[in-house]
């Protein structure tokens, strides 16, 4: 009977952890923080691809926005490392130092999203990153050096 008990104890244990694993908890700040593995779509012309976002209050909101429906904007090369284009709104602002890496995805000066194909070290707010996809394989998604292109932001389904 004891062994009945301390089973039925453990399973319902893992149960609890398995569904909560994906739930949505209450911050001390009263918000909301999302599943640091929530994914998003880039789609830029016919190609897409997977955002794994962050945990960052920015990337929630960016989450909350998208939940809205898509997020549609013009973004540009610069410097030749990345694609950056303005949001029309604000997230808010937790900048770093951050020597990025191809397929990071940073918020920039509160406004502006910026992709990288290459790498850059400047103060950014992390947003999440690509997903999968090799260098190259990402500078062919961002037409880098191809000027500016349409980005959309949608929730994956």
């Amino acid at each position: 009977m004891l062994k009945k008990i301390k089973f039925m104890a453990c399973a319902l244990a893992l149960s609890a952890a398995i569904l909560s694993a994906g739930c949505t908890v209450a911050r001390s700040d009263g918000g909301n923080a999302t599943d640091d593995n929530m994914t998003v779509y880039i789609t830029v012309g016919e190609e897409s691809a997977e955002i794994k976002l962050g945990s960052g209050n920015a990337a929630q909101q960016l989450a909350e926005r998208l939940a809205e429906g898509d997020i549609v904007y013009a973004a540009d090369d610069y410097g030749g490392f990345e694609k950056v284009g303005a949001l029309g709104f604000s997230l808010p602002r937790s900048d770093e130092r951050i020597t990025t890496q191809p397929g990071d995805v940073m918020l920039y000066q509160g406004d502006s999203i910026v992709i990288f194909y290459g790498s850059n070290s400047w103060a950014y707010t992390p947003l999440g990153r690509i997903q999968g996809l090799a260098q190259q394989d990402l500078r062919e998604l961002l037409q880098a050096g191809r000027g500016q292109v349409q980005v959309t932001l949608s929730l994956f389904r």
